[in-house]
């Protein structure tokens, strides 16, 4: 599965998307089996941070109630392609409930933050390494 994921950066104005695009990453990530303490998501403001973690919830539970954007969430992730010959469950209804309660779950461990508060946790973790 390692061969599906690979690292992402993405770059781009105001407004242009870029949460919409994350939340997709981030949740086709999770669907594939990755723990979401083991996905970095960094922005530069702890409103676009906040933001972000509120779209995936957001997005999750929407596609636990309705089906339409359910369909709109598979789309975005391209789940669809990604199972082809693969042993991928399907990204249902089921599936996103059980991706959401483990987003729950690790929501007070996830690396979703500022790309300062990361160096911050960083140098918190080894401080004699990094010499403070």
């Amino acid at each position: 599965m390692s061969s599906l994921i690979s690292n992402m950066m993405l770059v781009a104005n105001a407004g242009s998307g870029k949460t919409y695009q994350l939340t997709s990453r981030m949740v086709m990530l999770m669907a594939l089996g990755v723990e979401p303490r083991k996905i970095a998501a960094l922005t530069f403001t702890k409103k676009a941070a906040g933001e972000f973690l509120d779209a995936v919830f957001l997005r999750l539970a929407n596609a636990v109630l309705d089906p339409e954007k359910l369909q709109t969430l598979r789309k975005d992730t391209d789940i669809e392609n990604l199972r082809k010959g693969t042993e991928i469950p399907d990204l249902d209804d089921v599936r996103c409930r059980e991706i959401l309660r483990e987003f729950s779950l690790q929501a007070g461990v996830l690396t979703m933050g500022t790309i300062d508060s990361l160096f911050a946790r960083i140098a918190r973790a080894f401080p004699l390494e990094s010499g403070l």
